[in-house]
């Protein structure tokens, strides 16, 4: 237990120190090998796996993650700064929809639970993986539908960004137009992932008002409900203190909200990675990972439709996408990529905004779904 405790924290430092060597292969990114890691100690036999332990661990990360990532969101800055990228991501949000409502349809026969995969799913490619969490406890799924579900998702994300980062850009190029730049201003900050340096205290203030932030939502919780079984409320209430927040000058000056976030939001990967057992997907998660893989295949080929319709270029639909599929951790990975820098910080502002409207809109649609079908 102690020592894949202190792994799964110092992965995250090493993913990062790795990523960063010279020559080192750039679509590598830090969420990409700490999920591996966690993969590979999860389905290697040997490895003395505390699955108890690492489900805590990526609650307490998760917990972390979203207030500090939430604080770095700007609702008016991010809607006036992305407002080229805003139709691009509204398109892929319909489309995660309008796939999640036909899917669950589908399968509303099969499994009684479909609808909590449905709201997951809103809410994994609206804002990301702690959004989808987040919405699986909110909605009372179980642990290994949760598992389950991620590591479909894995399985087919992995696939579907080495096609984004290795020929997506040409392929995309065969059917939407270009990327202009005419009317962008210049971009200053060119990697906005990794922030504005010489700033770590701000990281401790963070952290700090993270706790306080969880605390405030467990507090209001228990004195509303007298418990603390509300998963929804949690979750949706953690969230609004959390926007407050934002509008607070003292918040606003704060630096290195993302790379901070990041840092827990891969812990929260890297333990997440070790539940995912590929041979129980295969033999207990089948239906899960065919509804998982209707409803991503589905998403991709309308935002690719519906983006054609309205005129989108190749680069807005490749950010949008990444974006709404995968986060804004994805973003300055896929700037480096296509060279596109002009886009690099409209593309973070849709993934955080995504964090920030994904645990409404998903546990929205999961009750909906509810009510219409079971």
């Amino acid at each position: 237990m102690i020592l894949q405790f202190f792994l799964l924290v110092l992965l995250p430092y090493i993913s990062r120190r790795l990523h960063r060597l010279k020559g080192f292969p750039d679509w590598l990114s830090p969420i990409v090998l700490c999920y591996g890691a966690g993969i590979l100690m999860g389905n290697w036999p040997a490895f003395p796996k505390d699955l108890p332990m690492a489900s805590t661990l990526s609650n307490l990360a998760l917990l972390l993650a979203l207030p500090i990532l939430l604080m770095g969101v700007s609702l008016k800055e991010s809607i006036t700064q992305a407002k080229s990228m805003l139709l691009g991501f509204l398109l892929c949000i319909i489309s995660v929809c309008t796939s999640v409502f036909a899917v669950t349809y589908y399968f509303a026969d099969q499994d009684a639970h479909a609808w909590q995969y449905g709201g997951m799913l809103v809410g994994m490619y609206t804002g990301g993986t702690p959004n989808m969490q987040a919405i699986g406890l909110a909605t009372g799924a179980t642990e290994s539908a949760i598992v389950y579900l991620n590591t479909a998702d894995m399985l087919l994300g992995a696939l579907y960004l080495f096609i984004l980062f290795s020929v997506g850009h040409k392929i995309l190029s065969w059917f939407l137009p270009p990327f202009s730049s005419k009317g962008m201003a210049e971009v200053e900050i060119l990697d906005a992932s990794k922030e504005a340096e010489g700033h770590e205290k701000d990281e401790l203030k963070l952290i700090l008002l993270a706790i306080l932030v969880i605390g405030a939502t467990l507090g209001s919780t228990w004195l509303f409900w007298g418990n603390l079984d509300q998963t929804a409320f949690i979750i949706l209430t953690l969230t609004v203190i959390s926007l407050a927040l934002t509008f607070f000058p003292f918040v606003k000056k704060l630096q290195r909200s993302f790379v901070t976030g990041e840092y827990f939001l891969l812990i929260f990967c890297a333990a997440l990675g070790i539940s995912a057992d590929f041979s129980k997907v295969a033999t207990e998660g089948g239906l899960i990972f065919w509804f998982v893989t209707a409803t991503f295949l589905t998403t991709i080929a309308l935002h690719l439709l519906l983006s054609k319709l309205f005129g989108i270029d190749r680069d807005t639909v490749l950010f949008t996408s990444v974006a709404g599929l995968y986060g804004p951790a994805f973003i300055g990975q896929l700037s480096s990529t296509t060279g596109n820098k002009q886009l690099l910080f409209p593309g973070i502002a849709v993934g955080l905004l995504g964090y920030a409207i994904g645990n409404f809109l998903g546990i929205g649609i999961a009750w909906l779904l509810q009510m219409m079908w079971f």
